[in-house]
Formats: C-alpha cells, sequence, structure tokens
C-alpha cells in the first residue's frame, strides 16, 4: 500500500500574534498527524515563530476595522493563493480574518471551511445597528462554513440564540494551556524578581495583557493606587505592550506610582513573568476565553477578575480566584488585600488552580479534541486517508 495522502490545511488569523499565542503548538501536533499546515495572516514580528518551527508563512494584509476596498484586494489575494495551493481545508480564527478568509475559501472552492470564533463580534457594548450588521455578517458568513469552533459555553450559547449556525455545528473546545512551559517547578522565582528589583518582602500583584481598552488596565492603576495606601511593601507589574501604553503611563505619573509599577513591555517569557506574581488582577470588561487566567492558575497563581461571561467557566469563584461584579474597584482592593496578607490562604488558592488547569485545560485535550472534529469532518465529505 502506498504512503496516505497528507491533508493539505490553511490557518489564518488577522494578526500573526493571534497565531502565535492560541495556534502554533497545535499547527507543530498538526505536522506530525499527517497534515502539510501552512498559515496566512498579516505582516508582524511574530512571523518568525512559524518560519523557525518550519510552517509556511502567506503574508495577507488583513485590516482589523472594516475597510472594503482593502478587505477586497485581501479576499482577492486569499482566493488566488487557495486556488494555486490547492488546500483541503481552510481553518480561520479572530473576527475580521474570520470573514475574508471564509469568503475567499467560498470563491476558491476550498472542501472544508472551519471557523474558530473567541467571542462574537456582537457584544454587549455595540450601538443596536451596529449590532444587528454585524449578527447578519456572521449569519452570512456561517453559510461558508462546515464548523464553527468556540472556546467557551457561553460564546457558543450566543451563537445558537443569535441563529448563527445549527446547534450541532457550533461545538466548544476550550483552550489549552502548555502544562510543560506554564510550570513554577521549572523557573526561579526567587532570581526573576531579584532582576526586577524587588526584594523578599514585596508583595507582587500583577497583569499580563495586551494594552487596548476592554482590558480594563486604568482601573488596574486606581485600584493600585487605593492597594497602595493600604499596603507598603506591595509592588505591581504591567506585562503587555499596546497602543494605550503612553496613557497608561502618563496615569501612573498622575497617580504617584512610579517607583511602585513596574512596565515589562512585550514578553515572551510569560511563565517567568507570572511566577514572580502573588497576585494575578485583570479587571478585563470582555473576554473570549480568558486564557491568561488560566495560565496564572497553572503557575499556581490566585486570580481576581470580573465577573463576566466567560470567565466563571475558566475560574473556579473561590476556589481559584475571586469573581468581582463590573465598576466595583473597592472590592478588588478588599479581594487582593485577603490575599496577599494571608499566605496560607494565597497557597492553598494557587494549588487549587494548578489542579484545575491539569484536569480541564491541559493543551493536548484542545489538541486531540480539535483533531477529531477534523477527522470526522474529512470523513463526511469523502476526504478521509
Amino acid at each position: 500500500m502506498g504512503e496516505r495522502k497528507k491533508i493539505k490545511i490553511l490557518h489564518t488569523s488577522t494578526i500573526p500574534f493571534s497565531m502565535w499565542a492560541f495556534t502554533l503548538s497545535f499547527l507543530k501536533y498538526l505536522k506530525g498527524k499527517n497534515f502539510d499546515v501552512q498559515v496566512a495572516s498579516s505582516p508582524g514580528k511574530e512571523e518568525r515563530y512559524f518560519r523557525e518551527a518550519n510552517i509556511p508563512f502567506f503574508t495577507v494584509p488583513i485590516p482589523r476595522k472594516i475597510r472594503p476596498l482593502k478587505d477586497l484586494k485581501a479576499v482577492l489575494r486569499l482566493y488566488r493563493f487557495m486556488k494555486k495551493e490547492k488546500f483541503d481545508m481552510v481553518h480561520t480564527q479572530t473576527a475580521k480574518a474570520g470573514y475574508v478568509t471564509r469568503v475567499a475559501a467560498w470563491l476558491a472552492g476550498v472542501p472544508i471551511v472551519i471557523y474558530t470564533a473567541h467571542a462574537f463580534p456582537f457584544h454587549a457594548y455595540l450601538k443596536p445597528l451596529k449590532k444587528a450588521f454585524y449578527i447578519l455578517l456572521e449569519r452570512l458568513a456561517s453559510r461558508m462554513t462546515d464548523i464553527i469552533l468556540v472556546d467557551t459555553d457561553a460564546v457558543r450559547q450566543d451563537g445558537i440564540d443569535k441563529k448563527i449556525k445549527e446547534p450541532e455545528k457550533i461545538i466548544t473546545i476550550h483552550m489549552g494551556v502548555d502544562l510543560g512551559k506554564f510550570s513554577p517547578e521549572r523557573v526561579d522565582r526567587h532570581q526573576i524578581r531579584a532582576g526586577m528589583g524587588l526584594r523578599d518582602h514585596h508583595l507582587v500583584v500583577g497583569t499580563v495583557a495586551n494594552f487596548v481598552p476592554d482590558k480594563g488596565l486604568d482601573a488596574f492603576l486606581r485600584i493600585a493606587k487605593l492597594l497602595k495606601k493600604e499596603e507598603r511593601n506591595i509592588k505591581f507589574l504591567m506585562v503587555g505592550d499596546g497602543p494605550l501604553r503612553p496613557q497608561l503611563e502618563s496615569l501612573t505619573d498622575a497617580l504617584h506610582l512610579r517607583n511602585d509599577v513596574i512596565f515589562m513591555g512585550w514578553r515572551e517569557d510569560i511563565p517567568e513573568m507570572m511566577s514572580a506574581m502573588d497576585v494575578f488582577c485583570l479587571p478585563t470588561l470582555r473576554e473570549g476565553f480568558g486564557v491568561v487566567f488560566a495560565e496564572a492558575m497553572a503557575m499556581k497563581v490566585p486570580v481576581v477578575t470580573h465577573r463576566i461571561e466567560p470567565i466563571p467557566e475558566v475560574v473556579r469563584e473561590n476556589e481559584t480566584g475571586v469573581l468581582i461584579p463590573p465598576g466595583s474597584e473597592d472590592l478588588f482592593v478588599k479581594a487582593i488585600l485577603s490575599l496577599i496578607r494571608d499566605e496560607k490562604y494565597r497557597k492553598e488558592m494557587g494549588e487549587k488552580g494548578r489542579k484545575r488547569v491539569e484536569k480541564y485545560f491541559d493543551e493536548k485535550f484542545m489538541h486531540e479534541k480539535t483533531l477529531r472534529i477534523y477527522e470526522e469532518v474529512l470523513k463526511a465529505k469523502g476526504l478521509a486517508g
């Protein structure tokens, strides 16, 4: 018998950061499972990670906002690429790439199209007309889609409620964490903290995020100011970057926190950064899955965040973290103080967090379940080897 034909698959996202953060480990896994993997996205510094993994990277500029002319160019560029490469399957993620990719794949006649919606774009903060427009776009795009994958049951229910696609074709696969990488045992907490100028007596409240409005980082700084009034040995760690960084640095100065807040910038060593923290705090206003909370839990760091969907699917309230009603900064302060002042409580919560991630959010579960979905759809389309 001859060797089984490799399945040719294209993964796309609006920006390469999304694919680097959420998909690269899965793409490496696929390469060992008889898949010929390629990726397409806007240009970005993360391209090198795919090239280092010997995964071809096709550059296609995709604007994050609706730009009809540029969007059309992106569709045509992807269409020509798909026609040339003759992919068996396309798997796309993020809202904008999700739309232009599905249109291009439909035009190119790609047999199988899968879309991962980390969160549908018709969120609660949109004005009614804009929200209705986005719902219409998602319904239209779903006609060009075989399966929609979502990170959480909350997002799945949102898709069902808005009649985006039949319930049986919207499937929840929780995002996963690399438990070998996110392991407290493999990092030297003392050395990492010392490298930041932190001393043993310092209590560290940290966050990891893109510096964008949805993440509530201005609230993080206001909470920091209130905490500093209560606990003089507390320090704050902000890991990330983005368009709001200048404003956040200005706010830090206005709150007289320059000596207490450490801006680490964009980092690749997130497990090391988290190991320096005693409490992870992110007053986010909107999340798709919230993998950063699972990562903090994997590092045995208790979480304090908002009680908004779908975070309760990740963070078990009062067991692996504390969930606060939106707009209650004083309650953030109270919760964080209770954790940093009670080492036993803090460590018990951290241990429970690690166990929860091991049980539910190990990335191998995500890889295996996604591969099963692929195999089922390939078989249904008569493309299984």
